[in-house]
């Protein structure tokens, strides 16, 4: 969208944990042709005072800090957008016309941008999970001068969680580990959890059963995963193929 320079705005406002832009042209202009499919009660008028661009312009803005801060109070509101504190009010009215979800949130002292399955601009534990596995599965399945690409986006990834990544899928293995059967999405996590790992070059702790104990702690210093006609976890640290863990056999993870 050109309009005399003013997508200076909004195209400089980056995301706090990543340097990529969010909201592309295409999206912007998605995001216009939804603010101008309604009409705002009140007998608001989208080409009244400043002009139809003004108002796109200055909603636009406001989607872009909601995107990208965990709360925004009234007063940054105004002192972004420079309009009166009435104007932003009826802004977030006309962005929850629109269909966007905010909401505020009296914990933080601001309005947030949330959708039904939480965080807006995060992926969950579990969705980080499988959008991992899901990577390294498609770089698997491409030859090695077509997997640019995936390999970047996977590599981009895993630099931007590793800090996190970690800590939140133990948290969320711990919350759905269960001692008699191995679940898909738990044997994601621990897939992922040990591929962070190897990635980080950190050692880890894992709890596991054996034929006689149910809880067994093992403490691995140089962790990798090989398939076996099943996934095991190995100590390349140690030669000895005795050590492998079954992941089948894990009941907690954790990443030293």
């Amino acid at each position: 969208m050109q309009h005399g320079g003013t997508g200076q705005r909004y195209d400089n406002i980056r995301c706090d944990r990543c340097s990529s832009l969010v909201f592309q042209r295409r999206a912007i202009a998605q995001i216009c042709e939804r603010l101008l499919s309604y009409k705002p009660g009140g007998g608001e008028c989208l080409s009244s005072p400043g002009g139809i661009m003004a108002k796109v312009e200055n909603l636009v803005l406001l989607l872009n800090l909601l995107y990208h801060r965990r709360a925004v109070d009234v007063k940054t509101m105004v002192r972004a957008c420079n309009i009166s504190k009435r104007t932003a009010y009826r802004y977030v009215r006309s962005l929850e016309t629109a269909g966007f979800p905010v909401y505020f949130d009296d914990n933080v002292g601001g309005y947030r941008l949330t959708d039904k399955s939480g965080s807006f601009s995060r992926l969950s534990p579990e969705e980080s999970a499988t959008v991992l596995f899901a990577l390294e599965f498609l770089e698997c399945s491409f030859s090695p001068d077509r997997f640019g690409p995936i390999h970047r986006a996977r590599m981009k990834l895993q630099l931007h969680l590793s800090g996190e990544m970690p800590g939140l899928l133990a948290e969320t293995l711990t919350a759905t580990s269960t001692l008699d059967e191995m679940s898909p999405i738990k044997e994601m996590l621990i897939v992922t959890l040990v591929r962070f790992a190897c990635h980080l070059k950190k050692s880890i702790k894992i709890y596991h059963h054996t034929g006689n104990d149910s809880n067994v702690l093992t403490e691995i210093r140089s962790p990798r995963l090989i398939y076996d006609k099943e996934w095991k976890v190995n100590d390349e640290s140690v030669d000895d193929c005795l050590g492998q863990i079954p992941i089948r056999r894990v009941v907690n993870i954790e990443v030293v």
